[in-house]
């Protein structure tokens, strides 16, 4: 989306090569989106100070068959969940600059990889096997950000220029990986978005949107707040002591 502008017909949303008409733009467009950069402005998302790689590999390991666990490090962790039967669906995060953060990204999946098995390739097993058999296809790797939910006063006053674009997902509230909500979150708001619209006459869609807003903001505020804590608390020697005593209490 180029430009989303109110026209008499509806929201429009103005490509490279075509113009679109809607009652309704929903700005569903994640972390970078175009559509909250011109309902809310451009500042751009926070850091958490950590980097995110995923991949891949077939594990029968008893640890990793059919079961979830994370082994913590101090600065690195390690997080494994089933993918499909017999495969391995792997996270290794860890607290680094932004600047090497974006390098070690730039500079492609194999560099990735090997940044994975530098790292974790002694660690205990299954974690070195997983490391070894992953492909550099199946590596992707990215900075981790988040943003504060949206200012109850921003909404507003981006409501009074345009009251026919809402923002969901991530593209209104992103949240670190670590407490796996988001996905979760955004699927509540399509949800409760749809539900409001269906239940409210098409001529009265604003107050639909204002309904939304209202019962989003206290649902995610909470969650981005802990995922942000996750991120800091799951890549330090303080975190593998705070798991620590969840499993002895």
């Amino acid at each position: 989306v180029a430009d989303a502008a109110r026209g008499d017909n509806g929201a429009g949303g103005e490509a490279a090569v075509e113009t679109l008409r809607c009652d309704l733009l929903v700005g569903a467009d994640g972390i970078w989106s175009a559509v909250r950069a011109q309902t809310l402005g451009s500042e751009p998302p926070r850091y958490l100070g950590v980097i995110v790689i995923l991949g891949r590999a077939a594990c029968t390991h008893p640890l990793a068959h059919r079961k979830v666990f994370q082994t913590l490090g101090g600065e690195t962790r390690f997080y494994a969940m089933p993918f499909v039967e017999g495969v391995t669906m792997w996270q290794l995060s860890f607290a680094v600059a932004l600047e090497e953060a974006n390098a070690l990204r730039e500079a492609g999946q194999l560099a990735l990889l090997a940044e994975a098995r530098r790292r974790c390739g002694a660690w205990h097993d299954p974690i070195p096997q997983i490391l070894q058999d992953s492909m550099p296809g199946d590596v992707s790797g990215y900075p981790a950000f988040d943003r504060p939910p949206p200012d109850p006063s921003a909404l507003a006053s981006a409501r009074q220029l345009n009251d026919q674009v809402v923002l969901l997902g991530d593209a209104s509230h992103p949240m670190s990986p670590f407490r796996g909500q988001g996905a979760n979150q955004a699927m509540l708001d399509a949800w409760s978005l749809a539900r409001l619209i269906a239940s409210t006459p098409a001529d009265a869609s604003p107050r639909a949107l204002d309904a939304f807003e209202a019962e989003m903001l206290p649902r995610v505020a909470d969650k981005v707040k802990k995922s942000a804590e996750a991120a800091k608390l799951l890549h330090t020697v303080e975190g593998i002591c705070y798991r620590t005593s969840r499993l002895v209490t």
